[in-house]
C-alpha cells in the first residue's frame, strides 16, 4: 500500500501544481479532456494484484467496508485518512465498483478526492481496463483528467509500453499532454528512446515540452553518452534541443570530460558557448591542466568567454597553478579575466575560514579601469600570501587591456569600445593610467584588518 499511496500524493499535488514538476511549459489548448474508452488495440492484459513482500491482508466484505465508511464523519481527518488507507488494502476485486459508489458520497470534497483517487490506483494494479471505464465517466471534466491520469501512473508501472499505446491515442488537448509528461518520466530511465520518441511523435521541435528534455537525456547520457548526444544534435531547433544538448554535456562530462569536450568541438560556435560552461566545471574540479590545454585550443575572442569560470575553479584547489595558467594567457582581456575569477576565488576562500570577519568587497574602482578590493583579517594562507600579488598583477593587466580598449577607439581602429563591451572616454586616452596598488593593515571598528586596493592613477 505504500507503493499506492506514494503514487497517491504525487498525483494529487501534482495536479493541484498543474504537473509543474518538469512539465511548467505545458499549455492547456481548452480543449475537453474527455476520452474514448480504451481501443481494443491498447486495452491492457489482466494482472494479478502485486506482490509487495508482505502477507496479503483478507479483503473486508461490502457491509463491512459500508460500516467503514458509514463512520468516517464521526473521525478526525488524520484518522481518517488511515482509515482510508487500510480499506482500500482490503476491498475485493470484484468489489471496486461499488466502493466507488460509496466513495463518491463521502465529504469533505477534497476526502472524496482522495478516496476515489487510491480506489482507482487500486484497482489499476488488476483491471486497468475497468478503472480507465470508471475514470472515463467522472465529472466534472477537471475531476475526470485526474482520475484518468491516476490510473495511468499505475499502468505505466506495469506495463509502460501499452500505456504508452493508449497515451498515443488521445485526442490533442491537455490530457494528452499531461499524459506524455507522465509517461515521459517513467519511460525515461528504462527506455529514453521511447520516451522521445513519445515527446517528438508529430512535434519534431519538442515545442510545449522543453522541461522534458533534460529528464530524457541525463538518463539517456548516463548509459550511452554518444547516442544520446548524436541524437540530441539531430534534433529539430528550438529550446528542446538546447536543453537536450546541455544535458548530454552535463551527463557525460561527469563521466568522461574529455570525450565530452572532443564531441562539443563538433557542435556550432553557438551551441559551444551554451554548453561549454557545463563540461568545464567538472572538469577543472579533476584535471585543470587538461581542461586549460582544451581551452587553449579555441580562438582567442571564444577561450575569454570561459577563463573566469575554469581559473576560479582551478584555484579552489591549487591557487598557484590557476596563476600560472593565467599568466601565460597572451592576450590582455583573457588574462584580466582569469585575475578576476582568481580574485573571487580568494575572496571566497577568505570568508569561509572562521576567522574572517565580514566586509570583504570586491568590485569596479572609481573611475574605468579601475579596481578595488579589500578584504579582512585572517584570510589565511591563500589572502596573506597570495593577495597582493594578485592585486598587483592584476593591476597591470587591467592596464594592459584598457590600453587595448583605448588602441581600439583610436581613428583608424577595427571597430568601437562598445562592440567589445569596453569603455575608454577621450580623457583617458589623452591621460594615459598608470596603475598602483595598496597594502594596508590596522586595527578598525571590526578588529584587526588587511586591505589591498588596486587602481590607476594619470601616468606623469
Amino acid at each position: 500500500m505504500k507503493k499506492c499511496l506514494t503514487g497517491l500524493l504525487l498525483v494529487l499535488l501534482g495536479f493541484a501544481a498543474g504537473f509543474g514538476l518538469e512539465w511548467r511549459a505545458l499549455r492547456p489548448t481548452g480543449q475537453s479532456p474527455i476520452v474514448p474508452v480504451v481501443a481494443a488495440s491498447t486495452r491492457a492484459p489482466e494482472a494479478p494484484a502485486a506482490e509487495e513482500n508482505k502477507a496479503e491482508r483478507p479483503p473486508r466484505s461490502l457491509e463491512e467496508i459500508r460500516a467503514v465508511v458509514a463512520s468516517f464523519p464521526g473521525m478526525n481527518l488524520p484518522r481518517r485518512q488511515r482509515a482510508l488507507e487500510d480499506l482500500v488494502e482490503t476491498v475485493a476485486t470484484g468489489d471496486f465498483q461499488a466502493v466507488l459508489g460509496l466513495a463518491e458520497t463521502t465529504m469533505p470534497k477534497e476526502f472524496r478526492r482522495s478516496f476515489r483517487i487510491a480506489l482507482l490506483m487500486r484497482w489499476a494494479e488488476t483491471n486497468v481496463n475497468a478503472a480507465l471505464e470508471y475514470a472515463n465517466a467522472v465529472a466534472p471534466p477537471a475531476a475526470r483528467q485526474e482520475a484518468l491520469l491516476a490510473v495511468l501512473g499505475t499502468w505505466l508501472e506495469r506495463d509502460a509500453a501499452g500505456a504508452s499505446r493508449w497515451v498515443k491515442q488521445l485526442p490533442a488537448g491537455p490530457l494528452r499532454s499531461q499524459a506524455i509528461a507522465q509517461a515521459t518520466q517513467a519511460l525515461a530511465e528504462s527506455d529514453p528512446e521511447a520516451a522521445l520518441a513519445l515527446v517528438i511523435e508529430g512535434n519534431p521541435t519538442g515545442a510545449r515540452f522543453e522541461g522534458l528534455a533534460s529528464e530524457i537525456f541525463n538518463k539517456w547520457a548516463e548509459t550511452n553518452s554518444a547516442a544520446a548526444a548524436a541524437r540530441a544534435q539531430g534534433l529539430g531547433p528550438g529550446a528542446f534541443r538546447e536543453g537536450a544538448l546541455e544535458a548530454v554535456a552535463g551527463a557525460w562530462a561527469r563521466n568522461d570530460p574529455a570525450a565530452a569536450a572532443r564531441w562539443a568541438l563538433s557542435l556550432s560556435a553557438a551551441d559551444q558557448l551554451k554548453i561549454t560552461p557545463l563540461i568545464l566545471n567538472p572538469w577543472a574540479q579533476i584535471d585543470p591542466p587538461a581542461a586549460a590545454q582544451y581551452l587553449n585550443s579555441f580562438p582567442p575572442q571564444r577561450r575569454a568567454n570561459f577563463v573566469q569560470q575554469l581559473a576560479e575553479t582551478w584555484a579552489q584547489n591549487d591557487l598557484d597553478g590557476a596563476l600560472a595558467w593565467v599568466r601565460s594567457l597572451p592576450e590582455a582581456n583573457a588574462s584580466v579575466a582569469g585575475f578576476n575569477g582568481l580574485i573571487g576565488e580568494w575572496l571566497r576562500a577568505g570568508r569561509s575560514r572562521a576567522g574572517y570577519r565580514p566586509g570583504a568587497t570586491y568590485g569596479p574602482g572609481p573611475g574605468p579601469g579601475q579596481c578595488a578590493f579589500t578584504g579582512r583579517r585572517d584570510l589565511g594562507g591563500i589572502g596573506s600570501r597570495s593577495g597582493p600579488q594578485l592585486c598587483a598583477e592584476f593591476a597591470r593587466r587591467s592596464h594592459s587591456a584598457q590600453r587595448l580598449a583605448s588602441d581600439h577607439l583610436r581613428p583608424g581602429g577595427q571597430g568601437s569600445g562598445r562592440e567589445r563591451g569596453l569603455r575608454a572616454g577621450p580623457a583617458e586616452r589623452a591621460a594615459p593610467q598608470r596603475p598602483h596598488c595598496e597594502h594596508q593593515q590596522g586595527v578598525g571598528p571590526g578588529g584587526p584588518f588587511k586591505s589591498h586596493r588596486l587602481g590607476a592613477s594619470p601616468a606623469r
